[in-house]
C-alpha cells in the first residue's frame, strides 16, 4: 500500500535525557517528561498520513511502540521505505528514524518505548485519531 507522503502530517519526536532528579523523569520526549501527558501531541482525522521522525539524543539505545497502528519505516535518503510493515523501531544512541503510516485507526493512542523503565521514565506520549 502506498503512503501519500506529499500529504502527510509531519511531527518530530526527540528522546533526550531529563533534567530531573525524579526517576519518573530521567526521559524527555519533546521536552516533556512524564507520563502520561494531559494533552495529545498532536490530533488528526481518520485517514491522515502521518510521517514521524523519531531522533534519539541520548547515549543509550530505545525503542519506541507506535499504538493501533503500523507503520513503514522510511529510508534515510528519502528514496522509499522497507517492504514490511511495523509497530516498532529501534533508536541506536544518537541516531534517528522516520517512519510513516496512515492513521486509519480512531481513538486515542500511546508511543512509548517497549523498554518498560524507560516507558515510565518519561518515553511516552499519546496523539488521538478522530
Amino acid at each position: 500500500a502506498e503512503i501519500r507522503l506529499q500529504n502527510a502530517r509531519r511531527l518530530d519526536l526527540t528522546i533526550e535525557a531529563g533534567e530531573s532528579k525524579d526517576p519518573r523523569q530521567t526521559w524527555t520526549i519533546n521536552g516533556v517528561a512524564g507520563s502520561p501527558r494531559a494533552k495529545p501531541l498532536f490530533t488528526v482525522n481518520r485517514g491522515q498520513p502521518i510521517s514521524f521522525g523519531f531522533f534519539n539524543r541520548t547515549e543509550v539505545p530505545h525503542t519506541l511502540h507506535v499504538h493501533g497502528h503500523h507503520f513503514r519505516v522510511l529510508h534515510l535518503l528519502d528514496d522509499g521505505w522497507e517492504p514490511y510493515w511495523r509497530d516498532c523501531v529501534i533508536l541506536p544512541p544518537t541516531r534517528h528514524a522516520r517512519v510513516a503510516f496512515v492513521a486509519d485507526n480512531p481513538g486515542k493512542w500511546l508511543i512509548e518505548s517497549t523498554i518498560l523503565e524507560h516507558a515510565v521514565s518519561g518515553v511516552s506520549a499519546w496523539f488521538e485519531v478522530k
